[in-house]
């Protein structure tokens, strides 16, 4: 996804192991944009500051659950770089 610009359709894993099919809405060296049906996903590079990846989810589903939203991708976080 090295070239994958604004606009690309793509599906990235989510929390579970989940399929999320997504769009960039917006795309840098330091930060990634998806929009999905009824969220904003936004991952961030925080490197220069020494802290780490962030993300932010904006769930706009009805029965959203901002708890269940950071626990869950908090969890798969901790996966993909290794932390418990």
């Amino acid at each position: 996804m090295d070239d994958a610009a604004a606009g690309t359709k793509t599906a990235v894993r989510g929390p579970g192991g989940r399929t999320l099919d997504a769009v960039i809405d917006y795309r840098s060296p330091y930060f990634v944009g998806l929009r999905t049906d009824d969220a904003h996903i936004r991952f961030f590079g925080r490197g220069s500051w020494g802290a780490p990846l962030g993300v932010g989810v904006h769930d706009f589903a009805p029965d959203a659950d901002a708890e269940a939203n950071r626990t869950a991708w908090q969890d798969r976080l901790n996966g993909v770089f290794g932390r418990s």
